[in-house]
């Protein structure tokens, strides 16, 4: 779980910590990205939504880490107690809210989902103002996929008997149920799983 957590508190380093941050003009995704190494955007990808989709799949893989480690039959120690500690739950939080404002949100249909400024407030520092995905950056496919890779894997950390679900559930909830609705009713949604993002969104509707 240590390990789990201290990569994502090194990931997050840059927004976290108002000492590393100068912002420099560039947006949370370019701030996060540009501490990551990974290779140049495809020569037909847009790089601003390349950027977007690693650094959320790695919030996702840092996510699921945890959630692993809390699930492991071999603990030590309590998970529980570890996740809910302050500092563990501000990293917790950070990386569900980076998922939810730079994920879920940009890709949401506009009028779809509780509006930002209602939102929590968030673990994140700095002034990132989030907004709908323009169409130049990725195709609505693209953005119909990210939202598919988010709410399958964040739904079953969501619903689980871990002790990281409660804190998906405080921050993300009403976000996966946007995300699912647009998902399995929208009009325009490209993605294949209607009939599985139906079930998703009845099943989080009624706990």
């Amino acid at each position: 779980m240590e390990s789990a957590l201290d990569e994502a508190d090194k990931f997050l380093s840059t927004i976290l910590k108002k000492a590393n941050y100068s912002g420099q003009g560039k947006s949370i995704i370019q701030l996060l990205s540009s501490t990551l190494r990974t290779p140049p955007p495809p020569s037909d990808s847009n790089d601003d939504w390349f950027q977007r989709e690693v650094v959320i799949k790695k919030a996702l893989e840092l996510l699921e880490h945890i959630y692993q480690t809390c699930r492991s039959a071999n603990a030590n120690v309590n998970h529980i107690d570890l996740v809910t500690t302050p500092k563990n739950q501000k990293i917790i939080s950070a990386l569900i809210d980076l998922i939810v404002i730079e994920g879920i949100y940009p890709c949401l249909n506009p009028g779809v989902g509780v509006p930002i400024e209602r939102r929590l407030k968030s673990a994140l520092k700095g002034d990132f103002v989030t907004t709908h995905i323009t169409e130049d950056q990725g195709d609505r496919a693209s953005h119909d996929q990210l939202l598919d890779t988010i709410v399958s894997r964040m739904y079953t950390m969501a619903v689980s008997q871990s002790g990281l679900a409660s804190s998906i559930q405080e921050r993300a909830y009403v976000d996966l149920i946007a995300a699912a609705s647009q998902l399995a009713f929208g009009p325009e949604c490209n993605t294949e799983n209607k009939g599985y993002f139906a079930d998703v969104f009845k099943t989080l509707i009624i706990r």
